[in-house]
């Protein structure tokens, strides 16, 4: 986490970009964030599409609210979208990387009912192949002092979390959540 981080940086919209493989819980941290009317999700599931989850961070944004961008995120392109969208609207870019096993992940999809995109019978192919693909962004160094974590790959966060456990989502989703909007 960058150091340093306090109320005065989320008194304006900013983008909180959540990465992971799918079941690895996204979907409930932006869910439970959505309790504060300052948060909106942007999920592609249920959105259709990219260009209707980028055209609503705009929005989100414009409007001076937190754009919770709840997809898989996988690789540096797929995030690179979102840095674009933040640095046209001159905020900054929060990321939770969500770091659970896989099997943990295929089980927790087979459990899904009515899920969007991924039937309970696929979930093993679907969150395999995610994972072999995943590329999560890798801090190089913390530059908190300058109010950024900046990564391997050339992306730079105000914020890098990463989460192991499903009690580390509860207690960072709360945290955001007592923060002064």
């Amino acid at each position: 986490m960058a150091e340093g981080y306090d109320n005065d940086h989320v008194r304006r919209p900013f983008i909180l970009l959540l990465v992971g493989i799918p079941g690895s819980g996204k979907s409930t941290f932006a869910s439970n964030l959505e309790r504060n009317w300052k948060f909106v999700r942007i999920n592609q599931d249920k959105l259709g599409n990219r260009h209707a989850c980028e055209d609503l961070a705009r929005k989100v944004l414009a409007d001076g609210k937190i754009a919770v961008i709840d997809r898989c995120n996988f690789d540096v392109a797929q995030r690179e979208t979102w840095m674009k969208i933040a640095s046209e609207n001159r905020v900054q870019c929060e990321c939770i990387v969500f770091m659970h096993h896989k099997e943990d992940c295929i089980r927790r999809c087979q459990m899904r009912r009515g899920h969007e995109t991924i039937r309970p019978n696929e979930a093993g192919m679907v969150v395999s192949k995610m994972a072999r693909l995943f590329r999560p962004p890798i801090p190089l160094r913390d530059m908190s002092r300058w109010g950024y974590v900046q990564c391997s790959n050339g992306e730079r966060f105000r914020r890098l979390e990463f989460i192991s456990s499903f009690q580390q989502a509860d207690a960072l989703a709360d945290s955001y959540l007592r923060r002064q909007y």
